[in-house]
């Protein structure tokens, strides 16, 4: 499994998501509602969880003819896009318990990322230096780190934060909601194995 290696430790995580207060209301509240607390609570909770991303390598051509290449990932359930340069920072590492499959096909993943890398070379200023996109010339499925903090928003009600482990910011929307589906996919995976037949 290839990956990005993160950079935010588990201590670091962990001060950034309590300076923010994270599940303060739920731990304050809790003894005026006693007839919603979790049961087995065990909250709050860090992990770190290992997301599926496609990276993309576009040859691309320069108005004035001088061929170029443009890397783009996109996650692969939720498909958030992002202009990258990977090249040698992967790493091929053994699957971890918490890592999950795309749900995503690459031919899908390429085409949403090809009119998401077309709308970003739009928006760019000036003419002159926009490149055209070409044939794909390479895809890689790689994973990304993100540390999950599961905490009590209120007494009874769970939620998520989730930060990357690359680049140290909060995730935003999307991004959670692609942790949340792939959590989802990997519970309906485990229920249908341990379905009798």
């Amino acid at each position: 499994m290839y990956s990005v290696p993160p950079r935010v430790s588990e201590v670091q995580a962990r001060r950034w998501f309590q300076r923010r207060w994270y599940g303060a209301a739920g731990w304050l509240l809790r003894p005026l509602f006693p007839w919603k607390r979790v049961s087995g609570n065990t909250l709050p909770r860090l992990e770190l969880i290992w997301m599926p991303h496609y990276l993309f390598t576009v040859r691309a051509v320069a108005p004035n003819g001088s061929e170029g290449r443009i890397q783009f990932s996109l996650d692969a359930h939720a498909g958030v896009f992002m202009i990258v340069k990977l090249a040698g920072e992967l790493d091929d590492v053994e699957p971890t318990p918490l890592y999950f499959p795309p749900s995503m096909r690459r031919e899908e993943a390429e085409a949403l990322g090809r009119k998401q890398l077309t709308l970003a070379l739009l928006r760019r200023r000036g003419q002159r230096d926009r490149p055209t996109p070409h044939e794909t010339l390479d895809c890689q499925l790689f994973y990304c780190p993100f540390w999950t903090y599961y905490y009590e928003r209120m007494p009874g009600a769970l939620d998520i934060v989730v930060l990357d482990a690359v680049s140290g910011e909060k995730a935003g929307g999307r991004m959670k909601g692609a942790v949340l589906e792939a959590f989802t996919a990997a519970s309906e995976r485990k229920n249908r194995g341990a379905a009798p037949s």
